[in-house]
C-alpha cells in the first residue's frame, strides 16, 4: 500500500529575487551601462564574464554574444535573452526569457 504523503504536491514561497536580462549587460562599449543594480558591478569578472562567438574566452561588451555565469553548479552560458538571476543566498544563475516571465513579475 501506498503512503499518501509520497504523492504530496507543493508551491513556491513568495520570495524576492533581482535580475537583470542579460541584454542590457552587451552592447558596444567595453564598459557596463550606468543604471544596473550594484551586485552586477561588483560581480563582473568574478562571477560572471563576457563570452565571444566561440563562447571559449572571455571578451569585452563590444564583441560579447553573451556571458558566462559561475554558479553553483559550474560554469553556464547564457546568452542575450535570457536573464541573470540574483538569488536569496547572493547566487548568480540564469533563467530562459519564457520561464522567467512565467514565474516572476515586478515588484516595487
Amino acid at each position: 500500500m501506498r503512503s499518501s504523503q509520497a504523492l504530496s504536491r507543493y508551491v513556491s514561497r513568495p520570495i524576492v529575487i533581482e535580475a537583470v536580462q542579460i541584454s542590457a549587460l552587451l552592447g558596444t562599449s567595453f564598459e557596463l551601462p550606468d543604471g544596473l543594480p550594484m551586485w552586477v558591478y561588483t560581480s563582473a569578472g568574478r562571477t560572471w564574464s563576457y563570452a565571444d562567438a566561440e563562447l571559449l574566452d572571455g571578451v569585452s561588451a563590444a564583441g560579447a554574444i553573451g556571458i558566462w555565469i559561475d554558479t553553483l553548479n559550474g560554469a553556464v552560458f547564457a546568452g542575450p535573452t535570457e536573464y541573470l538571476v540574483r538569488g536569496t543566498q547572493g547566487e548568480l544563475y540564469p533563467c530562459a526569457r519564457d520561464i522567467f516571465e512565467a514565474k516572476y513579475e515586478a515588484v516595487e
